[in-house]
């Protein structure tokens, strides 16, 4: 198995446009504060028919949201993912964008539009929103997750370190940000730290295929911290890493 291909795969997974149907995920946009009745209701109506996976109901019911409330930020996040999931992601996009003028500080809105541009690998401007994103709530274990990998594949290898290490302080349950690091680390021709950081990997997922992958790697990796250390073929190694 291919590793960096497996860490690509996940991170488009992971960018899969999502629409906020529980306030405990991200946090929730003060615009909701003034919501009127009706268009809570309509809100509702939208989430429900998304429990159903029945996504022309669901913006049928959020379209009509935003039209009694037009500051309903949370209706027009989860109008952009109707959108996105009828296949309409220049749709999604516009409202999510919607989202993000009634209130610039939402963060389900803007990481939804990062994943936008994931899907077209527009990792610059992903990892822009993702900042932003992280500034506005940032306690979402599965924000810093997608920005440290997010780094990674626009060959931002200090930010990327910076944020895997960042995430590894809060209560997680995915190991992959100790793989980014490790990435990152021999971006950087730090070898025996990426060593370090696939041993914290398989110390939170010792099982399954990504951990005998990770496993075979570590491998790998510290025969060849032991070469550097006693040749000085730090360079050398730099050289020999490719970007994904």
């Amino acid at each position: 198995m291919n590793f960096s291909r497996l860490l690509f795969s996940l991170l488009l997974i992971a960018a899969s446009v999502s629409a906020e149907t529980h306030s405990d995920r991200y946090s929730v946009s003060v615009t909701s504060l003034k919501v009127p009745s009706e268009a809570k209701k309509e809100y509702r109506n939208g989430c429900s028919a998304i429990e159903k996976q029945d996504w022309r109901k669901a913006a049928d019911h959020f379209s009509k949201a935003v039209e009694i409330y037009p500051r309903y930020a949370e209706a027009y996040n989860n109008l952009g993912a109707a959108y996105v999931h009828l296949g309409d992601p220049q749709k999604g996009r516009e409202a999510f964008q919607h989202a993000l003028e009634a209130d610039d500080h939402f963060a389900a809105a803007l990481v939804n539009i990062a994943q936008t541009e994931i899907a077209e690998h527009n990792f610059g401007s992903a990892e822009s929103h993702l900042v932003r994103a992280v500034s506005a709530d940032p306690t979402s274990m599965t924000t810093l997750t997608l920005l440290s990998n997010v780094q990674l594949l626009a060959q931002h290898y200090d930010d990327a370190i910076a944020t895997s290490r960042k995430a590894h302080l809060m209560p997680h349950e995915n190991a992959l940000v100790h793989y980014v690091a490790a990435r990152a680390l021999l971006h950087k021709s730090r070898v025996a730290e990426a060593v370090d950081e696939c041993k914290l990997f398989l110390q939170e997922e010792p099982t399954g295929p990504r951990a005998e992958a990770v496993r075979r790697e570590m491998l790998q990796l510290s025969d060849i911290s032991a070469a550097l250390h006693s040749e000085g073929l730090q360079s050398d190694f730099r050289r020999s890493i490719r970007p994904f």
